[in-house]
């Protein structure tokens, strides 16, 4: 993984991935939104600078490193999602993110609503690709597949775990202040077979340390200072991220 890509990955973590909001305003009404357009470097020793772009909103997430993109942007529905790879031999990967119901958590400074009930087919529907995704003060997820990552066609971004054919489960097991409104507090995640994963997000932090298989093992650090994000990983690798 390269470290464009753990900066989109710890970006994502806060600003969609971990999931929505009920659009920017904590509980309490005292936390900032972190809508906009960020510019991200990462930086390993021995290895040269890379730069990502994050742009999220109450309706698109955009994630930008080199010649990739990943874009998630509002529908009627839920979120159309296209993952643009031009090293792959058909360049893209879409798919339809349907929710299911209203959403289920306020995350506070985070402005993009994933909360809820979800599913994710692919634009074609083909009954063999597609993921279910419930979040509430619990989480689960099943997917079948979502690409023909197998024929050569794009995968998923390699800063996500890889869905295919995977199921987690997760709860959080404890509660605790933050801008990140309702995800604040100790959430225990686990894949079966792969590993399992302790996330705490505790007032602009958030942290994880993670025990299993390959990348499902270390741990990171997220720091949010009004237009400032910075943090660090297990392996090295460090990230900063200023909001223009």
């Amino acid at each position: 993984m390269n470290p464009a890509g753990r900066l989109a990955l710890a970006c994502a973590a806060l600003v969609c991935a971990c999931t929505g909001s009920t659009g920017g305003d904590s509980p309490s009404g005292g936390n900032p939104s972190l809508a906009g357009v960020w510019d991200g470097v990462g930086t390993r020793w021995g290895k040269d600078p890379e730069q990502a772009t994050v742009d999220i909103g109450p309706d698109h997430f955009f994630v930008t490193t080199g010649a990739r993109a990943l874009t998630a942007q509002r529908t009627a529905t839920g979120l159309l999602v296209i993952w643009n790879d031009p090293t792959a031999w058909n360049g893209d990967s879409s798919f339809v993110l349907t929710a299911h119901g209203g959403p289920a958590l306020s995350l506070g400074a985070i402005p993009l609503n994933v909360s809820g009930n979800w599913t994710a087919d692919a634009l074609n529907g083909n009954p063999l690709y597609g993921c279910s995704l419930s979040l509430h003060t619990t989480a689960d997820g099943a997917c079948k597949r979502l690409t023909d990552s197998d024929l050569g066609g794009p995968k998923v971004p390699e800063w996500l775990p890889n869905p295919e054919n995977a199921k987690f489960a997760g709860s959080r097991v404890s509660a605790a202040p933050s801008i990140f409104g309702d995800l604040g507090g100790v959430w225990k995640l686990e894949q079966p077979g792969v590993g399992s994963c302790t996330v705490e997000f505790a007032g602009n932090r958030m942290d994880a340390a993670c025990a299993g298989h390959g990348n499902t093992k270390g741990t990171l650090h997220v720091e949010v200072n009004g237009s400032t994000l910075s943090g660090y990983t297990s392996a090295g690798f460090e990230f900063s991220a200023q909001r223009r």
